[in-house]
């Protein structure tokens, strides 16, 4: 099974520690919910495994270590959901797809047909910046799959979305599930998370708090992600 290996990966900035020795094994055909306060560094962690931050320690694609040689093969396999930078707003849908296309030399495709499947009635000339913060997710989601990716790493996606945008973003990862990718998201809405979350992550202060299967987390008794994460955040202030 393809898996991501992630091995004592620090990230000090100024003295402040953000990320402290995580190991993690994320298995294909999974997806991992990872929860903590903010500032905990769960987005520390994602800009460390795509390598738009410098780390100390190693991510590894089944085993082969991700490093500047291969590293722009590795991101190819990546869809992202970040919060989109300022500077696209200039752009229009059209522009942000070629713009796509063109980095991850993936089909062009008819954008507002394509776009219609996330629930976004657009037309590709429209400014980005004219969106809403719902619009920007969906399309931002749009965006993410639209090559075809091996990985999701989705930071806080729900954001923004309505009703149905949530229930099409479930959706769609339990549909990537299926297909035997590896799906990593983060997100305060614990109620959406338990969901669709096999594996659970608590970071907090830098540091892996847990790291567990879901059904572990229920054969314990908690019949919430929250209730859980109120246990977990207890136990280690003590």
């Amino acid at each position: 099974m393809s898996r991501l290996l992630i091995s004592n990966l620090t990230k000090v900035v100024k003295d402040k520690t953000l990320l402290n020795n995580i190991c993690l094994t994320l298995n294909y055909g999974q997806i991992y919910g990872v929860i903590g306060d903010n500032g905990a560094g769960k987005t520390t962690l994602f800009r460390c495994i795509l390598g738009l931050s410098k780390p100390i320690g190693t991510v590894a694609l089944d085993d082969k270590i991700v490093n500047s040689f291969n590293y722009n093969d590795f991101l190819k396999k990546v869809g992202v959901v970040f919060p989109f930078p300022d500077s696209f707003g200039a752009y229009t849908v059209k522009e942000a797809f070629e713009n796509h296309s063109r980095y991850y030399s993936c089909p062009f495709v008819d954008v507002e047909s394509y776009l219609k499947q996330f629930g976004l009635n657009v037309s590709s000339g429209d400014k980005i910046s004219r969106f809403s913060l719902g619009m920007k997710q969906r399309l931002n989601i749009a965006l993410a799959c639209l090559h075809n990716p091996e990985i999701l790493i989705l930071d806080e996606p729900f954001n923004g979305l309505d009703r149905e945008g949530i229930i099409l973003l479930q959706q769609l990862l339990k549909d990537f599930k299926k297909q035997g990718k590896l799906i990593i998201i983060s997100s305060h809405s614990f109620a959406e998370l338990e969901k669709i979350t096999d594996h659970l992550i608590v970071i907090q202060q830098g540091e892996v708090l847990a790291d567990t299967n879901v059904m572990e987390v229920k054969r314990q008794g908690f019949g919430t992600f929250e209730q859980f994460y109120r246990e977990i955040k207890e136990v280690h202030s003590v």
